[in-house]
């Protein structure tokens, strides 16, 4: 059990309530750095705090993210951080994905690339995701 942040141990852990018991506890958060579309070893090395995700399955060196967006615009999420926006992948991720208007926007040597891989309520948006 925890009370504040301070008293969890450095380097990716944040005190709060991970598993809806009511009781917070050191669980681990994104408080590294990396911004939606980084990669990233582990949730440590993203930003966003406890929305903040390191995807890993199926993104080529880690994709840093947040869950906690709305792709829809009716139920009340977070909005992305600038320079990304809110899709739900076709792996039923609600996710943030880093826009991009050229290839070379992402992480091409990685397998990723600059294309719409979903359309956002039918308007053409592209985002850097794994080909």
């Amino acid at each position: 059990n925890c009370s504040t942040d301070s008293t969890c141990r450095s380097g990716g852990y944040l005190c709060y309530d991970a598993d809806g018991d009511s009781t917070k506890e050191c669980y681990g958060a994104a408080t590294g750095s990396g911004m939606v579309g980084a990669p990233c070893s582990g949730v440590w090395d993203c930003s966003g705090g406890v929305p903040g995700v390191c995807l890993q399955q199926g993104f080529p060196g880690g994709y840093c993210s947040r869950n906690d967006c709305d792709p829809l615009g009716i139920m009340g999420g977070t909005p992305c951080p600038s320079g990304s926006h809110c899709i739900l992948s076709d792996l039923a991720l609600i996710m943030c994905v880093k826009d991009c208007s050229a290839n070379n926007d992402c992480r091409t040597g990685e397998g990723y690339a600059c294309f719409d891989a979903f359309s956002e309520l039918l308007m053409p948006v592209t985002e850097c995701y794994p080909q």
